[in-house]
């Protein structure tokens, strides 16, 4: 795995993009800073991120909980 991205918002949560490798999906894990808590971690399907892709420039909506590509 290698961190390609670290974000953090004003809720004290950060979101962290893993690029993937080795046969490990690319994700994005958030971490809640404040509760000390994995808030989730979603695995970007192999049809968005193959082997060999570097996943970069995604965008991030805490409001809307959803990830842009």
């Amino acid at each position: 795995s290698e961190v390609a991205a670290i974000y953090a918002n004003r809720k004290d949560e950060v979101y962290i993009l893993d690029a993937g490798d080795n046969g490990l999906p690319a994700r994005v894990v958030g971490w809640d800073l404040k509760g000390n808590r994995l808030l989730g971690v979603i695995n970007f399907p192999k049809k968005f991120a193959r082997d060999r892709t570097f996943v970069q420039d995604i965008l991030i909506d805490p409001e809307r909980r959803a990830i842009h590509g």
